[in-house]
């Protein structure tokens, strides 16, 4: 999980961090290449095997019956 402000790069750093573990072709101090498919679906929002939850409505917290879906 990742906290803080709006405006901080939570999302960015989520999505480099799921590239990083994904990445089918890291570079050599095994940081993700950013150009293959995993990468690149990745930092798109559309990688099957990630999930991003974002609260349900502006202003409010991620629920618990979210977290259970």
């Amino acid at each position: 999980m990742i906290e803080g402000a709006d405006g901080t790069g939570k999302l960015t750093i989520a999505r480099l961090a799921s590239a990083a573990l994904c990445c089918t072709n890291p570079n050599a101090d095994a940081t993700p290449c950013l150009v293959c498919h995993s990468c690149q679906n990745i930092l798109r929002g559309s990688y099957i095997d990630v999930t991003e939850i974002r609260p349900e409505e502006e202003g409010k917290r991620i629920g618990v019956d979210q977290i259970r879906d």
